[in-house]
């Protein structure tokens, strides 16, 4: 028993030591090319925007209508006709503190919006709800000013954007 034991012992080893014949005559497929390493694209940062106009509309305040809306006068400053514009309203106290402000935008293209040195009647949205600058209006007007800060204006005749 001892010798069948050594005999199926010896076999086993030998077994397990050889490399089977279909591993040997088959070669081993070539290795893919690694992808390139990631690059990330390069990032542009956004050009700034330009500082805000004050010199294209004046803005005064008239009264407060009947249904309690401040209304307030525009007037185009720049001698030209204005296309487009977009800015916003802002209404300070005697010290600069602004006590409220409001975005503004008309973009109908080619359609005049204020003809040059002209004015319109305009309601700045959202005022009539601040309390406090609202009773400031009412009651001592001349220590508040509205102003008009464009941020994008076209004049008639020109190209979208080129001011």
């Amino acid at each position: 028993m001892r010798t069948l034991t050594l005999i199926t012992a010896v076999l086993l080893l030998t077994a397990c030591s050889r490399e089977p014949q279909s591993a040997s005559a088959t070669p081993a497929p070539p290795r893919a090319p690694s992808p390139p390493a990631f690059t990330p694209p390069a990032v542009t940062p956004p050009a700034p925007l330009p500082p805000p106009r004050t010199d294209v509309l004046a803005v005064r305040f008239k009264e407060i209508n009947e249904k309690g809306y401040p209304v307030v006068i525009v007037t185009n400053l720049t001698g030209k006709d204005i296309d487009t514009i977009s800015g916003g309203f802002r209404l300070n106290d005697a010290d600069g503190n602004i006590l409220h402000a409001t975005g503004w935008t008309v973009a109908v293209p080619n359609d005049l919006f204020l003809a040059a040195d002209s004015e319109m009647e305009t309601v700045p949205f959202g005022l009539n709800s601040k309390t406090e600058p609202m009773e400031l209006l009412r009651t001592a007007p001349e220590t508040l000013s509205f102003t008009f800060e464009a941020r994008d204006v076209t004049f008639m005749g020109e190209a979208q954007g080129t001011n």
